[in-house]
């Protein structure tokens, strides 16, 4: 009975390769097989590896006590007040708009069409009758369809609009400045966590991706969010040096 809970996960982690070494040779052999299987599956297969990662938070998330929440919160009470306080003020102070020609463009349509046909595509061309646009031409776009897919999120909950990947970015805002300051305030105090944050939301571009609809924004709050856990990791080791991390 004890064995069986061992042998699972390294029986997954053996197929989880060898299952992205099948699709490689799959997509090279025949690339109308995978430009398929891209249309078709993209989105539930995002949609489970999100709730993955959800469920994997939550059941870790079981053990955690009040008396912990309470002191984490009196921890990090300046984070969490200069990170709501600078994106509510980047929120009223700085117009939102779709900044970088196409690119904002094509990633607002992969949105608009994983909201309504749960395919990764953006509208080329259409046509308007019956009081419905109809797409008569679509394309595949060439940037990571993560971000797209969750604008159709916030799509599915409000409704469409191209605004929403505004209110997105703006979402990410101060979870951004929070880890900043988390991990600024690991390497040199209170202080410097602090001002690390404000400098952060200071920088112009900063405020701009924010109040744009790309997603450049997006992923390098998952590089900071990276560099975080290895940081914190390479703490919880007891090893001073980053080369701890490989």
């Amino acid at each position: 009975m004890t064995a069986q809970p061992q042998k699972l996960p390294r029986f997954a982690l053996v197929l989880l390769p060898l299952a992205l070494v099948l699709l490689l040779v799959i997509s090279v052999a025949d690339v109308s097989s995978t430009q398929w299987l891209f249309l078709n599956t993209t989105y539930y297969l995002l949609m489970a590896t999100l709730l993955c990662w959800l469920g994997t938070h939550l059941h870790v998330a079981r053990g955690v006590r009040r008396d912990a929440v309470v002191a984490w919160l009196k921890e990090n009470w300046r984070g969490l007040m200069v990170a709501f306080a600078v994106t509510a003020i980047a929120g009223l102070a700085v117009e939102p708009a779709l900044r970088m020609l196409s690119d904002e463009a094509n990633l607002a349509g992969t949105a608009k069409n994983l909201f309504a046909s749960k395919t990764p595509t953006f509208t080329v061309s259409g046509k308007y009758y019956y009081d419905s646009f109809w797409d008569v031409d679509v394309a595949i776009d060439r940037r990571p369809t993560l971000f797209p897919f969750l604008v159709s999120l916030v799509h599915a909950v409000l409704g469409y609009s191209y605004k929403n990947a505004f209110l997105f970015n703006l979402l990410v805002l101060p979870a951004f400045l929070l880890v900043a300051y988390r991990l600024a305030k690991s390497l040199g105090g209170e202080t410097f966590g602090v001002v690390a944050s404000l400098l952060v939301a200071a920088h112009p571009a900063t405020l701009l991706a924010v109040r744009s609809g790309g997603f450049d924004f997006f992923a390098t709050f998952f590089a900071l969010l990276s560099v975080k856990a290895c940081s914190t990791t390479c703490a919880n080791r007891g090893r001073r040096s980053w080369r701890s991390c490989g």
